[in-house]
Parts: structure tokens; sequence; C-alpha cells
């Protein structure tokens, strides 16, 4: 019975730790932030992203062209990038990777 016991306290501890593992790593993916496409003027859409750690971030602006691009598309216009921005390191306290792109979708030729 002792060791039913032991073996117990163990499953649960081990249990506490995988949940709380979770839990964290929800949270940090939580503070990841996402814009999406956002309307600021005539044909003129802006999408920001913000990392959520420094770690790993990648480079987030391919990601950014290729869903202003679809967006456009989506809306039968061509995608033209205005501009395109990315905060410098070093990624520390607080200052995670953000970047930003502006766009337009302007009508396609021919049509």
């Amino acid at each position: 019975m002792g060791c039913k016991f032991r073996q117990n306290s163990n499953f649960r501890t081990y249990m506490k730790i995988i949940i709380l593992s979770l839990a964290g790593l929800f949270l940090l993916q939580s503070c990841a932030s996402r814009s999406g496409v956002m309307r600021i003027g005539e044909n003129k859409y802006l999408i920001s992203n913000q990392a959520s750690t420094g770690f790993n971030a990648g480079d987030m602006k391919p990601a950014m062209v290729s869903e202003a691009a679809d967006f456009c598309s989506s809306n039968n216009k061509s995608f033209e990038l205005i501009s395109l921005n990315k905060n410098a390191g070093p990624y520390i306290l607080g200052n995670y990777p953000k970047a930003d792109i502006q766009f337009m979708c302007l009508e396609k030729n021919g049509q």
C-alpha cells in the first residue's frame, strides 16, 4: 500500500509539472500579437506583428508580405508594397521583434 501511495504521489507531481508547463507555453504564445489586415486609408492597408520572445523569432516579413498579397488577390486586386519596417535589436527586456508593412491593393491593369 505504501508503494501505491508513492507511485500515486509521483504521478500527481508529474501531472502538475506537465499542466504548469503547458499553461506557461500557452501564456507565452499569447503574448505574441498579429494585427491582421487593417485599413488605414483609400486602398491602403497595414499589417503589424510582434513576436512573443526574442528567441527564434525568425523573419516575420515574408509571411506578412504573403498575407498582404493574398488579401489583395482575394479582392481581385494587385499588391503594391509601400513600406516595410522592423525594429532593431537587441531583443531583450520587452523589446521583442516587431515588424509592420504598409501596402496598397490596386485595380489590375486591363480590367
